[in-house]
């Protein structure tokens, strides 16, 4: 009966697909990490403020080394008060959004204490009590950084004091006249405050409009600002627009500048984009998984009493309740990017939030990773093996099941969900694996049918005088 329904469903599925292009493992926002790359080689151009604003992203996404360097220009050009200037003369906000990304560094242990202070100290100094017009906006737009900053700093301007200060400096501005290019983001600052009450109503009027003609820079970050405030399907459109629009370079727009601002913000709203999706599909996900399912004793199959098992994108949590029963003297560990999923996992599972491409443990903490249909999320597919890897303990293993490239068009997906190849994982597994292999496995207790694989590895010993 299996062999007949396996059979039917691969003629189909071959069906379908002769009609579809060749699939890309690139989706957009790898695309955008691309060309950003490339526009690097050449000399990035962007402004000391759209770096900062960009170094999130950056670190986020795993491309450490690159936010060094957008790091280490950062710290050589500014000024001996603190700033940072740029081409339109707006020191002060654009000093905001260098702090920004000096704020996202030192939060993962980069050397910028010393800079991150002046700045803010900077800021602090140049802030008006009063202003109306550009000057009201440019300050409005500069505490959200000086908020995230005085976390870290504990800045002599309290937090109630930031927020007195954003009211006074809104109280100047005419919001609902603004030109979209500034208003949307005055709206981004004021949701960033945690004034909701006076950016939702325009955001939602916005919501109902055609924002399409507008460049592509104001339509990412009104994007993240949907996204913030819960108008998903609106976020959903700006966002698919961009994409639509997207050159085969990965640039977003055919102006450079503009090109390097939407990418900023594009790569800024994705990370809403993925939790709104998952908060929409949480009900969806299952809480369970039976003990016959071959992925499930793919992993049991590695496991020994007193390992520590990791699942990255553990979701719902299914596996490590699963291995609790079958296997009670491992310990596991569960992480995902979404708390909400988190939350179905017991109190005697320890959980961290956290994504494949920064993993929040130490060097080979793990005897065994399982990463089970998160890869497909990944847009840093090399830094992600590469974190699981470097988890996992010298002799340990590492386990990938994910959805294979080649059936692409199978099943219905977001367009940022992209599909792993085969030789692909191999070839990243090899870098710090012996042996790598994959082969097909089955799912939901019905045998192999080409839609799922399994790679795994065992990670290299050390030998003696190699640097641990």
């Amino acid at each position: 009966m299996f062999g007949v329904q396996t059979f039917c469903k691969k003629v189909l599925r071959r069906l379908a697909q002769a009609a579809k292009p060749a699939p890309s493992p690139d989706a957009a926002p790898r695309r955008v990490l691309r060309w950003l790359a490339a526009q690097e080689r050449a000399g990035l151009g962007a402004s000391s403020g759209m770096a900062g604003l960009l170094l999130p992203s950056l670190f986020a996404l795993g491309h450490r080394d690159f936010a060094q360097r957008q790091l280490a220009w950062l710290l050589s050009s500014q000024q001996a008060d603190g700033s940072w200037t740029n081409a339109e003369n707006q020191t002060l906000l654009n000093t905001a959004q260098a702090l920004w990304g000096l704020t996202a560094a030192l939060e993962r242990g980069e050397n910028c204490k010393q800079a991150l202070e002046r700045a803010a100290n900077y800021i602090l100094q140049k802030l008006p009590e009063k202003a109306e017009g550009q000057q009201a906006l440019s300050a409005l737009c500069s505490l959200p950084a000086l908020l995230a900053a005085n976390r870290l700093l504990h800045l002599p301007d309290p937090e109630t004091a930031i927020a007195k200060r954003a009211v006074t400096y809104q109280e100047g501005i005419a919001l609902a006249k603004l030109p979209l290019r500034d208003r949307v983001p005055a709206l981004d600052a004021l949701l960033n405050l945690g004034l909701h009450d006076q950016a939702v109503p325009l955001l939602q009027s916005l919501a109902e409009t055609q924002i399409e003609k507008n460049n592509p820079d104001v339509i990412a970050q009104l994007a993240a600002c949907w996204y913030k405030i819960g108008c998903q399907e609106a976020a959903d459109r700006a966002m698919l627009h961009l994409e639509q629009g997207q050159q085969k370079s990965g640039a977003l727009s055919r102006n450079k500048a503009e090109a390097l601002a939407a990418s900023v913000f594009f790569l800024a709203a994705h990370p809403l984009r993925v939790d709104a999706f998952f908060k929409g599909i949480t009900h969806l996900l299952p809480e369970k998984i039976s003990p016959e399912d071959e992925r499930f004793q793919a992993l049991l199959a590695v496991v020994r009493p007193g390992d520590k098992v990791l699942d990255a994108g553990c979701g719902k949590g299914r596996f490590l309740k699963q291995l609790k029963i079958h296997a009670p003297e491992v310990n596991g560990y569960g992480m995902d990017i979404s708390p909400e999923l988190l939350a179905h996992l017991p109190d005697d599972i320890p959980t961290r939030i956290g994504a494949v491409e920064e993993i929040p443990f130490p060097d080979n903490y793990f005897d065994v990773t399982f990463a089970c249909e998160s890869l497909e999320f990944t847009q840093n597919l090399e830094q992600a093996v590469s974190e699981l890897i470097r988890v996992t303990r010298p002799g340990g293993w590492v386990l990938i099941v994910d959805k294979d490239l080649k059936q692409t068009g199978w099943l219905e997906c977001p367009s940022w969900e992209k599909w792993l190849d085969a030789k692909t994982i191999i070839k990243l597994l090899s870098v710090g694996c012996e042996n790598p292999r994959h082969r097909p496995i089955g799912y939901n207790n019905q045998p192999p049918d080409g839609l799922m694989l399994l790679w795994q590895g065992q990670k290299n010993e050390i030998k003696n005088g190699d640097a641990r």
